[in-house]
């Protein structure tokens, strides 16, 4: 809030003005398992637990950021 304050941001700029939409995708992890693996791709390499969380944690962040603005 202080940052915001200091360069005289608002939530409502900061939110609407910066992007024209924003998508959030999962991996094939949460709710197309079948699809997911590691061999042979090669940027993926967790597991499929592993990239559960991450999807997850992922998708906390962005409701976080909404508290930060």
């Amino acid at each position: 809030m202080q940052m915001c304050q200091m360069n005289q941001w608002n939530n409502v700029e900061l939110r609407d003005g910066r992007y024209n939409q924003v998508i959030h995708m999962v991996s094939a992890a949460k709710g197309a398992e079948d699809f997911y693996d590691c061999q042979n791709h090669v940027t993926r390499h967790e597991g499929i637990e592993l990239a559960r969380h991450l999807d997850d944690l992922t998708a906390q962040v962005r409701r976080l950021v909404q508290y930060l603005l």
